[in-house]
């Protein structure tokens, strides 16, 4: 009797421990999938603006070797906050690609400075760490900016456009 009494509490404890671990393992990967989904939706109007100009239909998109974009320092920012939902491997293999993509510069500014993009004064600490770069603790050959300011100074049919292109793919699929 107190034998079947102790099985039957030990096993509600056991189900009851079976039952809230599987709860949290769903949860965190419903999590992880919102966050690869937001990656994606985040990163797909580029890779959309890159492939026209890739394709010679969005010429406009060329830039100025010497001057950098405000719209990098807001997509590296929404890149950033939506890589923080992933698993940690994933999550340090984004911000590898970021890096490569964006540059170094640019998502240090933005992981210390995080923007929406939403008033002119969102790009203000860019704008300031541009001037005073050793702030942000990078050495002098992390300075530079990323496969996509690179590409987009080339010229459309170039491997450099084709590279980012690959690049924004793997990104957005959270690699």
């Amino acid at each position: 009797m107190i034998s079947a009494a102790i099985s039957a509490v030990v096993g509600a404890g056991v189900s009851l421990l079976a039952v809230s671990q599987t709860t949290i393992r769903q949860r965190r990967a419903e999590s992880r999938d919102d966050a690869r989904l937001e990656l994606r939706r985040v990163l797909q109007p580029m890779r959309a603006k890159v492939r026209k100009y890739r394709a010679r239909m969005l010429s406009g998109m060329k830039r100025d070797a010497h001057r950098i974009e405000g719209d990098d320092y807001v997509l590296a920012s929404a890149v950033l906050a939506a890589a923080d939902g992933l698993h940690p491997v994933r999550r340090w293999l984004v911000l590898r690609r970021a890096r490569r993509v964006f540059g170094p510069f640019m998502v240090a500014v933005a992981d210390l400075s995080p923007t929406q993009g939403d008033t002119l004064g969102s790009i203000a600490p860019l704008l300031m760490a541009q001037h005073d770069p050793s702030k942000l603790g990078l050495a002098d050959d992390e300075l530079r900016l990323g496969l996509l300011h690179e590409a987009l100074v080339c010229d459309p049919g170039s491997e450099q456009v084709r590279r980012l292109e690959r690049e924004l793919t793997r990104l957005a699929s959270g690699w």
